[in-house]
């Protein structure tokens, strides 16, 4: 399985490399620039870039704990967190699509001197994540016992799936609200602070949980709660970031 997604990747890959080198749009890869990249640009895309590499790589290390917390409840939770995983990633999918949107459309506007559009393509990729969200979260758990029963006949595990629809999936708005701060900030080029504080509040957050909460009441469902509170915690202080940028940052960049 592992050497078949890395194939399918591979051949993804390659497909969308040939034609970007056979696109005559403004994509269009020119192969002898590939190992001459232009010094400014280049140091552009790593300050905006590296920040968000950086989350990633952390979230993932977090995610870890989580996994052995999860590992440690035994193979039925083991079983139902996959299935209820490989549901909730297509939501998150969604989630995530529409704070790249913000990004892409902020970062064009923002280059063309427009910063008011670029404060309302904000809270329109905000309403619409958040609304797309609600309605997939929605149509999951009506049909989640269903879509678990794709992946297994045993009750016991889909009923251990549903706890993780809705501790997950349901607080899903509140993924968007982070989502959509931070790679709005990232589109004016402010990618290292909200990366900060993704990375350490998410972080924390999650280890003291394991370590403190579920520690005290190993249960499947306590340690669900741990996504919904770091969403929370993490969006309130993307939002307290993205405000002050919005009032002390944002002007000095217009300005210039």
């Amino acid at each position: 399985m592992a050497l078949a997604t890395a194939l399918a990747n591979v051949l993804a890959s390659s497909i969308l490399f040939f034609k970007l080198t056979r696109s005559d749009g403004p994509l269009h890869i020119e192969l002898h620039r590939i190992f001459k990249p232009d010094g400014q640009s280049a140091r552009m895309i790593v300050r905006i870039g590296w920040p968000a590499g950086l989350q990633s790589s952390v979230f993932s290390l977090s995610n870890l704990i989580i996994q052995s917390a999860i590992n440690s409840l035994g193979p039925e939770v083991m079983a139902a967190s996959v299935a209820a995983f490989t549901i909730e990633i297509n939501v998150y999918g969604f989630v995530n699509a529409f704070g790249l949107a913000a990004t892409t459309f902020i970062s064009q506007n923002y280059g063309a001197g427009n910063v008011d559009r670029c404060k309302r393509i904000t809270w329109i990729s905000m309403g619409l994540n958040i609304g797309f969200t609600l309605v997939l979260s929605i149509l999951i758990l009506v049909f989640g016992h269903t879509l678990l029963g794709v992946f297994t006949q045993s009750e016991d595990i889909i009923a251990l799936g549903m706890i993780r629809l809705w501790w997950v999936v349901v607080p899903e708005p509140l993924n968007a609200v982070m989502e959509v701060f931070s790679d709005a900030m990232r589109g004016y080029g402010y990618s290292l602070a909200p990366a900060i504080i993704t990375v350490i509040v998410i972080c924390s957050v999650r280890v003291i949980w394991v370590y403190t909460a579920f520690a005290m009441k190993p249960t499947y469902e306590v340690l669900m709660m741990v996504y919904p509170l770091s969403w929370l915690i993490t969006s309130i202080g993307l939002g307290i970031l993205y405000f002050w940028f919005e009032k002390n940052r944002l002007p000095k960049l217009k300005a210039e």
